[in-house]
């Protein structure tokens, strides 16, 4: 069963816990994030750390919860659970939860081995990162322009087109720092244009060349690692 954390005055704090317990607890991912894009990465690392301390051992994400195994631990001692959490366009969140360990047999205060915060336990979702400005998706879309200048930016990791009037395009972002953009033409009559950022290249097709994607939902994966210079469609 998992221990919810709870605010008091001075920061959030997990239930105390007794000497070598080995529990699960639940965080609640920032109100200011909540629901306002999708997380793709946790990290949670511990003060003070070394041999004997309180660890992380296991991290799970569903939503805005958060889910942390905690184990071990020295009595009479108050733990920093540091948690960085990024979202798909790069957004870092960062905050502390306190942790109180109990010693029922008043053993000898030991000194922490090290001051500082250990080697972080990391979650992913296996999401790629995108620039700041990206969205989770967007739909509705109607394609514009009849070039690479004028067609119409794509700003989300998914980009649902309703419409591709005739020889109408967009153009793939240049704010990505890596990842797969996914664009689907659900117009049922005209093919939509997908160019390139300037200067870059869809698979083998020359510099600037737009890559078709078929009408009537036809899907594809755009991904970069390198966003100002080549791009791979599938």
């Amino acid at each position: 069963m998992s221990r919810v954390a709870y605010g008091l005055p001075g920061g959030r704090w997990f239930p105390p816990v007794e000497i070598g317990s080995d529990l699960e607890f639940t965080e609640t991912i920032l109100s200011d994030w909540a629901g306002s894009e999708e997380i793709i990465s946790v990290a949670l690392d511990l003060f003070p750390s070394g041999a004997g301390e309180r660890s992380a051992v296991d991290m799970s994400v569903s939503g805005t919860t958060i889910t942390v195994q905690l184990s071990g631990g020295m009595g009479r001692r108050t733990y920093q659970n540091r948690f960085t959490a990024t979202g798909v366009t790069g957004r870092v969140w960062q905050w502390v939860v306190l942790q109180h360990v109990l010693d029922p047999a008043f053993s000898p205060y030991a000194p922490p081995p090290s001051e500082t915060f250990g080697t972080p336990l990391t979650w992913s979702s296996g999401v790629s990162m995108f620039g700041t400005g990206i969205v989770s998706v967007a739909t509705g879309l109607v394609a514009a322009g009849t070039t690479q200048a004028t067609a119409l930016p794509m700003a989300a990791a998914t980009n649902i087109f309703a419409s591709a009037p005739e020889g109408t395009g967009a153009i793939l972002p240049d704010t990505v720092t890596s990842g797969t953009i996914i664009v689907q033409n659900n117009d049922a009559t005209n093919a939509l244009q997908i160019y390139p950022p300037s200067g870059a290249s869809i698979n083998a097709l020359t510099s600037n060349a737009p890559f078709v994607i078929a009408a009537n939902g036809g899907r594809i994966s755009f991904s970069t690692s390198a966003p100002a210079s080549q791009w791979y469609a599938g």
